[in-house]
């Protein structure tokens, strides 16, 4: 900003706080005024205030968008973010890229969700004491320069005097704009000091520097329970804030929420999908700690503007995923490709292991009257349901399935349900007899006691299978399925390799074997869907534990662990009940 035009914006900004003085008395119009002011002179893109009480504690007084009142009541609830770090040290707090914000993960989170890059608290001072912070958001990166920063503290400290030595505030003017919260007298009003704040720890439960504001100027932020990951053995059931719902949105009441094979692995060996501190998401901007949760089913308990064919109350499932909708992938159709591609519930975003989400309409979709518990395994059955489709398998083909985990157990009941004859190679008894009882298995081969291979080429008459699918990450299953699928057979890796695979090139060349690769789903649920409200598919089998969510890690995550031979699909219920 130029010096000329610095200034005419700084004495209208001036003008403008005047005129509200001296035509209404109300504090919070002069506050928002001032804010408004603000945001404009340093080209922002909104703004909001908070005060301190004569309790010592922050209030949120004004802001200018929902966007802002949201960011500033989280920043209240959970005790930290910019906004409060500027209030305890009396300093101003800038950051030029919010998706870099290491100290603040909550605020890293709401405020990248609300569409905000950059920030600026700045300090309100009168008479030598801190009693609030002036905030302001922009939807672009860069930190405010030094010269911006002072006209903002200017406009700060100069809107505090003229809003208490006013003539306009009547015959009271100790009522100073932080003591209007509670009409206390200016007198008994004494804020912690800077020092005072420092010595609380922002995540004290004692520490009542700061809380929500229950000023009607103010917005709610509601708390919810969510499991989050902090890192590898560490995920907690954490209070963290309700998402806001967003235009074209749907806000989504979950039921119920399965655990992954995924999910497993990031327990232990994480963070692999889910972004690890200091390498936030591209499109989420999110990184450690996160929301986890990503094969869920739940209730649509409001709507975004501009939404349609939903309506309140519809039971529904989520296509978890983030994709840009500019690489070329993404341009052809084949989203799930997508070069930044991520997923609902480990890239960030919320996910199913917490009380409520809000998810872009695109990636919603209405079950009808299938259960919300057997609707939550409606992901990993899309995830089989897209390696059915990338095999090219049809109705009378002989499949191979190696490994009955909940995925081979889910791409088994899509490949019967479509025609196809299904031979599964699985070790534990559990998961065997739960295929042949289920019917989503023709024979079952249990590979410690004879040769996969030999009962497949003695089934299919020695020509082989069809096609195949390698659904354990075991290199002796690959291994199996290049040796049981027929010549120009089709091979289909399901799985996702913690290391990497050997694989026997002189067979995939001589046998002219097609090896193919599948991840997620494209425009899978609608037929998936389709397969379980016509009867084909029957989920109820493959649950085998229902559990509330402050059990997730002892009855969830280490019961898969350690007993899954057993346990096939533990669904988590977020709210308890």
């Amino acid at each position: 900003m130029d010096g000329t035009s610095r200034e005419t914006r700084v004495n209208a900004a001036f003008v403008a706080v005047a005129d509200t003085l001296a035509t209404n008395c109300d504090i919070v119009d002069l506050l928002h005024t001032l804010v408004q002011e603000c945001v404009g002179i340093l080209g922002m893109q909104a703004g909001g205030l908070m005060l301190v009480d004569n309790t010592g504690e922050l209030q949120l007084m004004t802001s200018t968008s929902e966007a802002a009142g949201f960011v500033e009541g989280m920043q209240l609830n959970v005790s930290a973010g910019p906004c409060i770090d500027c209030f305890r040290t009396g300093t101003a707090v800038s950051v030029k890229e919010i998706s870099e914000s290491a100290p603040w993960p909550a605020f890293r989170a709401s405020a990248s969700q609300q569409g905000f890059r950059s920030v600026l608290a700045t300090p309100m001072k009168l008479r030598g004491r801190i009693i609030g912070t002036m905030n302001l958001f922009g939807t672009h990166a860069g930190e405010v320069s030094a010269r911006d920063a002072a006209v903002a503290q200017a406009l700060a400290i100069s809107s505090a005097v003229l809003g208490t030595e006013s003539s306009a505030m009547g015959p009271q003017p100790a009522v100073l704009l932080s003591s209007w919260l509670l009409r206390s007298p200016a007198a008994e009003f004494a804020p912690l000091s800077s020092r005072d704040c420092r010595d609380h720890h922002p995540h004290d439960s004692h520490a009542g520097s700061v809380r929500r504001a229950h000023s009607s100027s103010s917005q709610r932020v509601d708390i919810m329970k969510a499991a989050c990951f902090h890192g590898r053995h560490d995920i907690r059931i954490d209070d963290i804030p309700e998402p806001q719902l967003r235009p074209g949105a749907v806000t989504i009441d979950i039921a119920w929420c399965g655990i992954c094979g995924t999910d497993l692995h990031e327990y232990l060996e994480g963070p692999i999908f889910i972004p690890a501190a200091d390498h936030p998401h591209p499109l989420t901007h999110e990184e450690v700690p996160v929301t986890m949760g990503h094969e869920f089913s739940g209730t649509v308990s409001a709507l975004g503007d501009g939404v349609t064919g939903l309506a309140i109350g519809d039971s529904v499932v989520v296509e978890p995923y983030f994709v840009c909708n500019e690489c070329a992938p993404c341009l052809a159709g084949h989203y799930n490709l997508c070069t930044k591609m991520g997923f609902i519930g480990l890239a960030g975003g919320g996910g199913g292991l917490s009380e409520k989400i809000v998810v872009d309409r695109r990636w919603v979709h209405p079950v009808g009257d299938i259960p919300l518990d057997q609707a939550a395994l409606i992901e990993p059955l899309a995830v089989g349901h897209h390696a059915f489709v990338r095999s090219g398998a049809k109705e009378g083909d002989i499949a191979f399935v190696g490994g009955g985990g909940p995925i081979g157990l889910l791409l088994a009941a899509v490949l019967a349900a479509e025609g196809i004859t299904v031979i599964m190679s699985e070790p534990g008894a559990a998961r065997r007899d739960m295929a042949l009882s289920a019917g989503v298995a023709h024979h079952v081969i249990d590979p410690l006691a004879e040769n996969p291979v030999a009962r497949v080429l003695e089934l299919t008459d020695g020509a082989g299978a069809d096609v195949a699918f390698e659904c354990s990450s075991i290199n002796a299953v690959l291994d199996q399925l290049f040796d049981a699928v027929k010549p120009a057979g089709v091979i289909v890796n399901v799985s996702i390799w913690s290391s990497p695979a050997k694989v026997d090139m002189q067979k995939l060349v001589l046998k002219e074997i097609d090896l193919r690769g599948t991840i997620g789903y494209v425009n899978d649920h609608p037929a998936t869907i389709a397969l379980v409200q016509e009867g084909k598919i029957n989920l109820e089998p493959f649950i085998t534990g229902r559990i509330a969510l402050d059990r997730l890690v002892e009855d969830g995550f280490e019961t898969l662990i350690h007993h899954k031979e057993t346990a096939v699909k533990i669904i988590v219920r977020p709210h308890g009940e």
